[in-house]
């Protein structure tokens, strides 16, 4: 067996975002294979915690679920954290709804809420920090297509 140089080829990154529910923030870390380095990188105030699903990548954009009604958002170029809202009209109770994060036909980072028998995808149009658009781009009766 060789040493740690023949590992060298296959560098990588990991992206750890750890939640304190108690003060309400979220710390992003990333582990280098080069270094075999953990490095705190970000820290911003969240409105829920990490739901424990599993995350996304669309892009160099980490996407993870909160508890709430929020999407904790991690760009790998830049190594913002921050938080984008899920849109307000997300069915009528977004805790009942199965949000899932997805990528849409055209690109883009898109929302996949279900509800009952109602799917709704919306699909991101323009975030900036703190403010995010939402697009309703179609909605699917899905008792209508069992037959």
């Amino acid at each position: 067996m060789g040493g740690h140089d023949e590992l060298h080829p296959h560098l990588f990154r990991v992206v750890f975002v750890s939640s304190n529910a108690t003060t309400k923030r979220s710390t992003a870390f990333i582990y280098n294979s080069a270094t075999f380095q953990r490095i705190k990188v970000a820290t911003t105030e969240m409105s829920s915690v990490i739901d424990g699903r599993q995350n996304v990548l669309i892009g160099q954009i980490l996407y993870w679920h909160l508890i709430s009604h929020g999407i904790v958002v991690f760009n790998l170029d830049t190594n913002e954290l921050h938080e984008i809202l899920v849109p307000a009209d997300a069915l009528d109770d977004v805790h009942e709804a199965n949000l899932s994060i997805v990528v849409p036909k055209k690109g883009g980072t898109g929302l996949i809420a279900v509800s009952g028998y109602i799917l709704q995808l919306w699909t991101l149009h323009n975030y900036t920090l703190g403010a995010s658009t939402w697009d309703l781009h179609k909605i699917v009766m899905l008792d209508l297509c069992v037959v």
